[in-house]
């Protein structure tokens, strides 16, 4: 980590790299998944902390067009949305894509209980969750270094010193704290307009999957 931010020259594991560019399919999804965490919880099978999906992002990357589509969505329904929540990770999803997540521990526990609740759609979200390839080890068991991180590997810490015209600071909602916070003006706040507030939850979580695609291009340049 020294070296790198003295020589401002990258530290790069190709065999740990190739192993994961490798992996790519020649289209492959990002997916991110925001979550509710509340102590009084907002559906009443939940209990105190426990984590509802309420938000995903998903980019479709074509490597060999170099194009990329998006599609998202925020629940803010009061009934129980999980079952459709589900639903439209299947659909959209295709697990004989990839599918790249950064540190998939979440989603990966979002996708395990769904399929719980769920019993015939386990199989298909079993099959999304063995699709995951996850980005984050790259940069969490340090084969790749990079100047700036300053031993931070977090999502955040890694797309600054990739692509600087790209940032969380400039949005109102920067990490998933921002996003239980942002949310509780919707869950409590029937009567208000919410649809700037679902424009701003949004535009984070969708940072948070075209970053994925930013990393993974840049990652092929090394």
């Amino acid at each position: 980590q020294i070296k790198v931010e003295k020589t401002k020259q990258p530290h790069i594991n190709r065999v740990e790299l190739s192993k994961f560019l490798s992996q790519l399919t020649s289209i492959y999804h990002c997916l991110d998944i925001e979550v509710l965490q509340l102590s009084i919880p907002l559906l009443k099978p939940y209990k105190t902390f426990q984590k509802l999906p309420i938000l995903y992002s998903i980019h479709t990357h074509n490597q060999r067009l170099s194009k990329s589509e998006h599609t998202d969505n925020l629940f803010t329904t009061q009934s129980d949305f999980r079952y459709e929540f589900a639903c439209e990770l299947i659909e959209k999803l295709t697990p004989s894509n990839k599918i790249v997540v950064f540190d998939s521990t979440l989603e990966k526990q979002i996708l395990t209980e769904l399929s719980g609740l769920y019993p015939k759609l386990s199989s298909k979200l079993t099959a999304i969750k063995d699709a995951f390839l996850d980005l984050a080890p790259l940069f969490v068991n340090q084969h790749i270094i990079l100047p700036g991180m300053n031993g931070k590997a977090s999502l955040k810490a890694v797309l600054p010193c990739i692509k600087s015209s790209l940032s969380y600071k400039s949005l109102s909602v920067q990490s998933g704290f921002d996003v239980v916070k942002t949310y509780k003006h919707i869950a409590y706040n029937s009567n208000q307009d919410t649809t700037e507030i679902s424009k701003k939850l949004r535009q984070y979580c969708a940072l948070d999957t075209h970053a994925l695609i930013e990393i993974i291009d840049y990652l092929k340049t090394l």
